[in-house]
């Protein structure tokens, strides 16, 4: 899946990977080694917030609960110190 945005300094976006997209329950997100530290932000097409938080990595990855939100599409912005992605994610 291709970024919305690119990130600052090396193209994180193609060592990162946000699936199952479309999602139904959660979005897993797995990151480089690395990366110890991270943020997400997940918003509505229209800049509303639905869902923030630090990101708890386990071995580079983590899941997103996203039952609790309504079908469609969202920007999932994955920021740390020297990297912000964005990424389309549909939700059904």
């Amino acid at each position: 899946m291709a970024p919305a945005v690119t990130g600052v300094g090396d193209n994180l976006a193609d060592k990162v990977q946000v699936y199952p997209n479309p999602a139904q329950s959660y979005i897993e997100v797995m990151l480089p080694d690395n990366i110890t530290k991270a943020s997400y932000r997940l918003t509505q097409i229209s800049g509303q917030v639905v869902k923030y938080g630090d990101m708890q990595l386990n071995g580079g990855k983590t899941k997103i609960t996203v039952e609790d939100i309504g079908p469609g599409v969202y920007l999932l912005d994955i920021s740390g110190v020297r990297y912000t992605e964005v990424f389309r994610v549909i939700k059904n």
